[in-house]
């Protein structure tokens, strides 16, 4: 809603922090090659998400799009002040 490639590479960053221990967290205690099966999915993972948000601020670059400034202050004080 508030249309900032900040706060999107941001939620994303949550997302793929949490994905990533979820994949560790699965992976301890098995087998060498099952962390590193997902080491791997990890970092490709990541890759897609950097990719995407890349996709995404180029296409903003060339067709416009200006963030709504009032909401994203209001998220910012939201997650400041939820942390």
């Amino acid at each position: 809603m508030a249309q900032s490639a900040g706060l999107i590479a941001d939620s994303l960053d949550m997302f793929a922090d949490a994905a990533v221990y979820l994949v560790a967290l699965y992976a301890v205690g098995k087998s060498a090659q099952t962390k590193l099966k997902a080491a791997h999915m990890s970092g490709w993972l990541e890759a897609a998400l950097a990719v995407g948000l890349l996709v995404e601020v180029i296409r903003r670059a060339i067709m416009g799009g200006e963030p709504v400034s009032i909401l994203m202050m209001g998220s910012v004080l939201l997650h400041c002040l939820l942390t």
